[in-house]
This record gives C-alpha cells, structure tokens and sequence, in this order.
C-alpha cells in the first residue's frame, strides 16, 4: 500500500479556515471553512473562497459545519471538501472516480468525541477512497514540527561530531515543549514531553476567535450603530483594531480621555459602501488624504473596545465565563508538574499517559489520638501481606533496587514505580516555560506573545527562565509539521520516497480498514505518539 501512494496531502481542517496543500508544497492555500449566503444573493451559496466573488457583504451569512469547536453538520463540510479536493487542488483520482493512490494527513479538534473520530474515518475512506489516513491535531503537528527544529535541523551539520552526539542524547531527554492553540472556537494549553501528548494535563478555555467577534458585536450594537447582522465586517474590523494590552489599566486611563492628542488609543474605522471601498479601513489623515469628505462615510469609533475584546483571552469572566485566562491557565498547567512524574510508555490509552505522584510519608498519626484495635490489627495484616510480597518477589527475582541499578547501567535516569517509569527530573517545569509555544489565529493579535511573557514572568521565580515563541505564521505552523511527517523517517533523516517517511508507520490503510474494522482504525488513530527524535 505504501508503494502505491503517490502523493501525500496534508489538511489543517479548522474551525474558522483549511490549510490545504501536498507534501511537495512550499506553502499551504487557506480556505475559509463555510458555505456563505448573502441578502443580495441568496440563491447562490458560496463555498470557502468563493466568497471573494461577492460584491457586497453587508448581511452575509455563515453555515459553518463545526459546532462548538466539533464537526456535526457534514452536509457542509462535504461541501468544503468537495472544493478543496476536486476544483481547488484537482486531486488525480482512479478509475473509479476515487483518490485511491493520494495518502492524507487529517486534523480534529483536541478531546475529539470517538463518534466523530469514526465517523470521519468511514467518510473519508467511503466517500472520498483514500489510500491511507493519518488524523493528527494541530497542536501535535506544531510541537512535532518544534522539537524536529529544535533537536535536530538546529545540530545537523554537527552530527559527525560523537562528543556532541552524546550531548544531544542526554540534553534531548530534558526537551519539553508548551503548546498554546488559540483558534476558532477554544484555546488549548497541551503539554508535550519527549514527544507524548499529555492529554491528563491539558486545558481548554472556551473562548476563541468566534467569541470575540460576537461580543464585539454586542458592543458596538449597544453604544453605536446595530451591526449584529454584519459578522463578516465585525470580524475584519476585529482583525485591523485590536490589541493585546500589555498594561491594562494604563491603557484604560488612557482611552477615557476626550481630547485626541491625549487619547492615542481612539481610532475610526470607515465602514465598507462596496461602491468605493470593498474592505473597511483605519481612518488616517496622512494615508487618506484623498478622502475630501470624511464627515459622509458611515464610521464606527473604535477607542477602549480595540483592548478590550483581546481581554476576554486573559479574563474570560468579562463575558461571565467561569474559566482563568491564557496566562493563569499555563501556570496551572505547569504548576500540575510534580517532580517526580510517570510516563507510561507501555500503555496505549493517552487519557492514562501521565500519573502524577505526590509523596506522602506512611502512617502518620497525632501523638494523643486513640486507634481502635480493628484500625491496628488492619495495619498489621497489611504489613504482613507487604512482607509476604516482597518475600515472593526476592524469591521470583524481582527487586526494585536490581531495577534501579540495571537502568542506571544503561544510562537511563529513571526507575520503575508501580509498574512505571518515574524520570526524577527537578527541571520539569523550567523546561515547559522555556518552551512556550504559541499558534493560532488569535496569537496574530499585537502584543499578545509580550502580554503572556509579561505575566508569566510576574508569577515565576526568577530562577526559571521564561520563552515564548510564535512562529512567524501561526496559522500554518502545523501544516508543516505535518509536512515533516511525509519527508523524514523515525531517526529524523530526510528522505526522498514517502514510502520510507514516517508517515506510513502510523497512517491507517485502506487494506486495515476492509479487514480489522473501524473500531481498530480509531484505536490506531487515538492511541500513536510522534517521535521527538531522543
């Protein structure tokens, strides 16, 4: 089957926009992800990009088929894919009119529901025919493609060097990374250690893009003009004024001033007539000097309004959602790290990857309480039962400190606990905030990687050193972590043929599917983990 597949095509399929294109790509083509109807042409839907053919906005629509973040209205996407596949990259197909020799890469919502996930599947493979199917997240594909740069692109032109390969192997064991996924409908803060997805530490916060433009509506509506019907220039205005305040009140104290040369936050966005502007804009005296009558054009002020939507991103309780914000959701996401932690590495369940352990001393008691004599003879019959185990487990050869001393042999620098490896790392935390993350269409705001380094370095000792990275296009930094899976292999060489990528040792086939099922196709999807090349 890997023989067979020709060409790979990776889909960032998210909320808000597709991020399509093949493996041998430079670049992805983005897609808004909806069909679209307008008042002045409701008998013609548009499909994704189609929406440029429209010559006024005003009133326009959306039909979105994610709903709260998941996909539950597949006559829509179908529709979407349909574009995509067949007239926007004109995908070759088979005699039978199916993509039997293209492999894809896939992505679903993080805390995907299994029904969904299967249901895909089945799409996909019955709809469509594809020859292979590797369904990934956009947070894995970002951190695949991050630690690829990190630990190796970044030292490959020393991997002769046999000191330094030693150094890498035991620096790499200390590589996390902090993905912060701010999109569409929610932001997810997921943990990645030596390439596993913590799922049991991962957060969500359930405010996105979809949110702010709303409220934005809302509050323009109520102050100044009614332009509930109007989500299409909302959003823009939404993408041209905004920022992230990185002093909140001062910029407030700033915006309540009247006098303009006080108040440099006040701005006027000229709406759109799609007579002589197609998109609105920032009024500017020096740009638009071609503008006579700037008194005539319907115009919206946009002052504190253009901080404040962000805010909701660092205090959802502004719009009465019970949840931290971005910055007090990573401190709680690292701070869940105890330094002593386990890595199950023989289970395939995600959900049960991570078990965090908090040591306790045994058989603590206040020196004036009074135990029955049911509680001590309890106590002694579990002492005894502990002698006997551990008497049958130096019989069968078992011992946990033989185990501790053969991974210190092997120069590994962990020992078993309850079945698992325990990595005794005191770093663990200064590792994942020197690791941030951050990618997303809300990521793209002014100031917003300054705001989360800045409170993040309010709440962290001084010792811990704070990173946050955001890629120079957030929006597409998955896709070529997806791009990496289909041209290196499990060492992390780059490779000529898609056969030998890494693609194909955690894809799903065509073949897999006809004679295992779908239930063996969802546990392959819902249970693989990309390498961190360590």
């Amino acid at each position: 089957m890997a023989k067979s597949i020709k060409k790979v095509l990776i889909i960032d399929n998210g909320a808000y926009t597709i991020k399509a294109g093949f493996s041998s790509d430079s670049n992805p083509i983005i897609i808004p992800n909806c069909v679209t109807k307008v008042k002045s042409e409701r008998r013609r839907p548009f499909i994704g990009d189609q929406l440029e053919e429209c010559k006024d906005y005003s009133g326009l629509y959306y039909i979105l088929p994610f709903t709260k973040g998941y996909i539950i209205n597949w006559d829509t996407q179908r529709q979407v894919w349909d574009y995509v596949f067949r007239v926007k990259l004109k995908l070759p197909t088979d005699n039978k009119n199916r993509f039997s020799e293209i492999g894809l890469i896939i992505t679903e919502p993080l805390f995907n529901f299994k029904q969904i996930r299967e249901n895909m599947i089945d799409f996909l493979f019955g709809e469509y025919g594809f020859g292979s199917i590797l369904i990934t997240n956009a947070p894995q594909l970002a951190a695949f493609n991050y630690f690829y740069k990190q630990n190796y692109t970044k030292h490959q032109n020393m991997q002769t060097n046999k000191r330094f390969k030693s150094m890498l192997s035991t620096t790499n064991k200390e590589m996390a990374c902090l993905v912060v996924d701010s999109g569409f409908s929610f932001t997810h803060i997921v943990p990645f250690i030596e390439g596993n997805k913590l799922l049991t530490h991962a957060k969500r916060i359930n405010v996105g893009g979809k949110l702010l433009t709303n409220h934005l509506k809302e509050v323009i509506s109520y102050r100044q003009l009614n332009v509930l019907d109007e989500t299409y220039v909302v959003n823009q205005m939404k993408e041209d004024c905004c920022f992230v305040s990185t002093n909140y009140w001062a910029d407030l104290e700033i915006a309540s001033k009247k006098l303009s040369p006080i108040n440099t936050i006040n701005r006027y966005y000229v709406l759109p007539d799609y007579i002589m502007f197609k998109r609105g804009f920032i009024y500017d005296k020096t740009k638009h000097n071609d503008i006579v009558n700037f008194e005539e054009h319907q115009r919206i002020r946009m002052n504190n309004e253009r901080f404040q939507i962000p805010e909701l991103l660092f205090n959802p309780g502004d719009a009465l959602i019970n949840q931290v914000g971005i910055s007090h959701c990573i401190y709680d996401v690292v701070s869940q790290f105890n330094p002593k932690y386990t890595v199950d590495t023989t289970s395939n369940n995600i959900d049960n990857v991570v078990t965090s352990i908090r040591e306790r001393p045994d058989n603590l008691k206040d020196i004036d309480s009074d135990e029955d004599e049911s509680d001590v003879t309890e106590n002694e019959d579990e002492e005894k039962l502990d002698n006997s185990n551990d008497n049958d487990s130096k019989k069968n050869g078992i011992n946990s400190e033989t185990k501790d001393d053969s991974a210190k042999q092997n120069g590994e620098d962990h020992h078993i606990e309850n079945g698992l490896p325990t990595y005794q790392d005191l770093n663990i935390q200064s590792h994942l905030y020197n690791n941030i993350l951050l990618i997303g269409g809300n990521c793209n705001f002014p100031n917003f990687q300054e705001r989360i380094t800045n409170d993040i370095r309010t709440n962290v000792r001084d010792m811990l050193h704070v990173r946050v990275e955001k890629p120079s296009d957030p929006i597409t930094y998955p896709w070529f972590g997806g791009q990496k899976i289909c041209n290196v292999n499990e060492k992390g060489d780059c490779v000529g043929n898609i056969s030998d990528s890494l693609y194909f040792k955690f894809a799903i086939t065509r073949k897999e599917y006809d004679s295992k099922g779908l239930v063996y196709c969802n546990d392959k999807l819902a249970n693989y983990q990309l390498p961190s090349f360590i």
